[in-house]
């Protein structure tokens, strides 16, 4: 073999010793040897080499590495090393290859690939031929060789090409034949648990669930933004606050993507690249609009090919956005290189979104061309649109940008804004200002106009009041602005039906706030985007879970995500979505799956912190907090319900009690009752009548119990319970009837206990409460032990005390706290249990198959793989095919 290879270009690379093993990649490519081809296609810094490397160490079989570049591009050379790479591998094995084979200079033709194969075919075992690098290679002539070389290659030959660009191979064929497994993106990039791991073990680093959660987000599972984030973590001081803010312009994303991916495109591709960067999703009109040419479908397609970050959304190939902090670096750039144009590029959008009807893309864009008039025009026909756009905060600054002349000539524009400031910052202040605005209304000549201006501003003031805690004033004015309202105005109807539902429930009136929740989804549903109804359900399913009907809670949630999947991927991210996924948080949890729990709160907390509206972001923290302390993560729980205290001091009395109330109850998981008790006593004076029968009783409760004073708890909770009854308010009614039973049993009045615990478990059994009787320990274990041996609800007794770990759980003095280590009780159980065929589907889908392949294997249609694959995400409660696979693997189910 000719002296002028280099031989380190045929070692299989050297992996760091500290890194993340990642076992369900390695089993997808020994899986990978029943075909001909192992493709595993990613952009950059996404682990292709490292994922082969690891695999190749256990695999067992002969495996020949060549490590390729630009100079490889010359077929000799190309061949040279390929036939140097399997040579080395043979020996080792104590076979060679003929030396006309591996002769210096030898010409590249076909009868020499001939020779190859049918060399490879004399052989017993399995080779592997490994093209690291394979994006190197542009010459036709190696492609077309190493086409005949898989055409007609032995069983026992596997090649195997990791590559940044899909190869111009006949990849079609390959798969419809099943000749080919393939690794992507969505494969490749790291899990929670795996970024749990790299960061903590591999960069050392001391961080929060929450921060591993928004890294994990930030970074979509990118690998290598990943490892330079914990690069620029080191030695910070307030790691969150850096969390929070990082983004493709970190210094080294910015190196790494501008020297690795956008500086080595041709120049139409990179100008194509900043003009799309300002959109948030791409589609061939649309970037047709924007880059004024016609080959945006051509671009796109080059650009999924080529791996450039790009990120399909549907399965039709119409829509994709890019990765995240890719886009980061795309803007930065594009107001580096054409400053001139971004007005421009975000006034195309505007008006190409305005043409489709969607109108919060639309408004948003013309906020950020900074064309108020554009933005009147868009506002004055829907205001309410552009409350659905992420970044409120960004929207109120451009507001607040405006000059106050161009906003008073413009109605709508001081209308916009104060529903702006209202969701971002529902200060007292603010009631002042809609005064100002609504003195100047005096100018608008049209009453009709004059009544929907005014209509909005009181529908304003009942957001407001309602916020503050002030359901009465909120009713007034919500009554009020109805009255405004002109009849068709559907979108605002449902938007103040949902202030009035929120209204009547802080009255503690739930059958008049499911009426008004009601109303609002069926006014909502006579719009034209499907999606106005989002509120309106997400606020009905939390009245049901006020009601104890955790079933139709969760029915409601996931009918919410289910339709915004059907609506396409911007109403997949709509930050109202966050409602959804706390609402199913509190279900979850109560259920006792408590990791979907943990990982929808999550999820609701990202998309709050992306929207900002204050009500919104104070729920998603208060779920996660709590979802935090059942997984045995006090410390977070801690920080986050400590997010959420600062949050409510400057916007709500109202929420300022729930979340200090939410303090007091994790000062008691934590075993500091002293602490817990002066909490209580400096808030009781705050609180409100309703608060006696609220969270505020139910720790109070709590801390009784803690302290022994069983007596006072049953004292306590005699009046209430049968109220809470009267009202139909299980939820509530759920965590404080085993307190008195427990009470009742410590003082010995056993009879009493049973009767009250036995009225619990029939109002528990139909809906499936598990974590309100597990959370409790031993001594509930011994009342259920007992009621089950008197008969009461005998199969749903036996399934709570299945969910129990006896040997694990404390010997009180019998306290009410959450365990302290989630390990205490199960958190395997599914919502519902998976059928065969859906199991069948899961297992294939662990193995790496795509849609088409299980519908083949399985001999159905692809229609039906994507039901099963509906319900599946369903029951693990999650969201996509990566989290199903993760979240099976932590269940035991793969």
């Amino acid at each position: 073999m000719s002296s002028l290879l280099l031989t380190t270009k045929l070692h299989v690379p050297q992996v760091r010793m500290e890194r993340v093993f990642r076992p369900r990649l390695v089993e997808c490519l020994q899986q990978g040897l029943a075909h001909k081809l192992v493709l595993i296609s990613a952009p950059a810094g996404y682990g292709k080499t490292t994922s082969v490397c690891d695999w190749l160490v256990g695999c067992g079989q002969m495996a020949a590495w060549v490590s390729l570049d630009k100079e490889d591009n010359d077929p000799a050379r190309f061949w040279s090393y390929v036939l140097a790479a399997l040579q080395g591998a043979l020996s080792s094995a104590g076979k060679t290859l003929p030396e006309i084979l591996l002769h210096d200079n030898l010409p590249v033709s076909e009868a020499l690939i001939t020779d190859l194969i049918n060399e490879l075919d004399k052989l017993q075992q399995p080779v592997i031929l490994v093209l690291d690098d394979y994006h190197n290679i542009e010459t036709q002539v190696v492609h077309d060789g190493l086409s005949f070389l898989l055409e007609h290659a032995p069983a026992n030959f596997h090649l195997v090409i990791a590559t940044r660009a899909d190869p111009p191979l006949s990849l079609a064929s390959l798969r419809a034949h099943s000749q080919m497994a393939e690794l992507r993106l969505a494969d490749l990039r790291f899990t929670l648990q795996e970024t749990t791991k790299f960061l903590r073990k591999v960069m050392s680093l001391d961080l929060s669930e929450t921060d591993l959660s928004l890294l994990e987000t930030s970074t979509e599972g990118w690998i290598a933004g990943l490892q330079m984030a914990g690069l620029s973590l080191q030695g910070k001081q307030n790691a969150s606050t850096f969390i929070r803010s990082f983004s493709g312009e970190n210094s080294y994303i910015l190196d790494f993507l501008f020297e690795e991916v956008f500086q080595r495109q041709p120049k139409d591709i990179q100008d194509f690249l900043l003009r799309t960067s300002v959109l948030d999703q791409l589609c061939e009109s649309l970037c047709n609009a924007l880059t004024l040419r016609d080959d945006g479908q051509t671009m796109l397609s080059i650009l999924e090919r080529s791996n450039l970050f790009l990120i399909s959304l549907d399965d039709r190939r119409k829509w994709y956005r890019y990765h995240h902090l890719f886009s980061d670096l795309l803007q930065s750039r594009l107001k580096q290189t054409l400053p001139d144009e971004m007005a421009s590029l975000h006034r195309r959008a505007s008006v190409w979104y305005a043409a489709q009807n969607n109108l919060e893309s639309a408004i948003g864009h013309a906020l950020d061309s900074g064309d108020y008039l554009l933005v009147n025009e868009l506002v004055s026909g829907n205001v309410l649109a552009m409350m659905e756009h992420a970044e409120l905060i960004g929207v109120l600054r451009h507001f607040e940008r405006i000059p106050a002349f161009e906003m008073e000539a413009k109605p709508w524009l001081e209308v916009a804004y104060a529903w702006t400031k209202a969701y971002v910052d529902p200060s007292e202040e603010l009631n002042g200002k809609l005064g100002q605005i609504e003195s100047g209304f005096v100018g608008v000549e049209d009453n009709a106009e004059k009544r929907r201006l005014t209509s909005h501003l009181d529908a304003i003031r009942a957001y407001v009041a309602w916020v503050k805690g002030r359901a009465e004033r909120a009713l007034m004015y919500a009554r009020r602005s109805l009255e405004n309202l002109p009849e068709d105005d559907w979108m605002a109807r449902c938007h103040i039906l949902n202030i009035e539902g929120l209204a009547h429930q802080y009255l503690q009136d739930l059958n008049r706030a499911v009426q008004s929740f009601e109303d609002a989804i069926l006014a909502g549903q006579r719009t034209p985007r499907p999606y106005e109804t989002f509120h309106a359900y997400t606020n009905l399913a939390f009245a049901r879970n006020i009601q104890g009907q955790l079933h139709q809670a969760f029915s409601l949630c996931q009918n919410v995500l289910n339709l915004a999947e059907q609506s396409g991927e911007t109403t997949t991210r709509m930050p109202v979505l966050s409602y959804a996924f706390a609402t199913l948080s509190q279900v979850q949890l109560e259920w006792n799956n408590v990791q979907s729990a943990l990982s929808n709160a999550r999820k609701a907390v990202i998309r709050a912190e992306e929207w900002n509206q204050a009500d919104t972001l104070h729920f998603a923290l208060t779920c996660l907090a709590e979802a935090l302390c059942a997984a045995g993560d006090l410390e977070g729980a801690f920080e986050v319900n400590q997010r959420a205290m600062k949050l409510a001091k400057n916007v709500s009395p109202w929420f300022f009690r729930i979340s200090t109330c939410a303090e007091a109850k994790l000062n008691l998981a934590k075993g500091d009752v002293r602490v817990a008790s002066r909490i209580l006593e400096e808030i009781e004076p705050l609180m409100e009548a309703r608060d006696q029968a609220g969270n505020f009783l139910i720790v109070k409760t709590a801390l009784f119990i803690a302290q022994e004073r069983f007596a006072d708890v049953v004292l306590t909770l005699e009046r209430p319970v049968c109220e809470l009854e009267r009202q139909g308010r299980n939820w509530p009614l759920m965590e404080l009837l085993p307190c008195m039973a427990l009470a009742l049993h410590a003082i010995g009045r056993n009879e009493e206990a049973q009767e009250v615990i036995g009225r619990c478990l029939t109002l528990a059994a139909p809906e499936g409460f598990v974590y309100t009787f597990v959370k409790r320990g031993e001594p509930m274990r011994k009342l259920l032990l007992e009621a089950l041996k008197r008969g009461i609800e005998v199969d749903y007794t036996q399934q709570l005390l299945s969910a129990f770990h006896p040997r694990e759980v404390r010997q009180m003095p019998e306290t009410y706290l959450v365990p302290p280590t989630a390990s205490r009780f199960s958190t395997s159980a599914l919502v519902e249990p998976l059928s065969g065929r859906e199991m069948e589907v899961l297992k294939l889908l662990g193995q790496g198959f795509s849609d088409k392949q299980i519908a083949e294997t399985l001999v159905i249609a692809r229609e039906t793989v994507h039901k099963h694959l509906k319900n599946i995400y369903g029951k693990l409660g999650v969201h996509s095919r990566t989290e199903a696979i993760a979240h099976a693997r932590e269940l035991g189910l793969l």
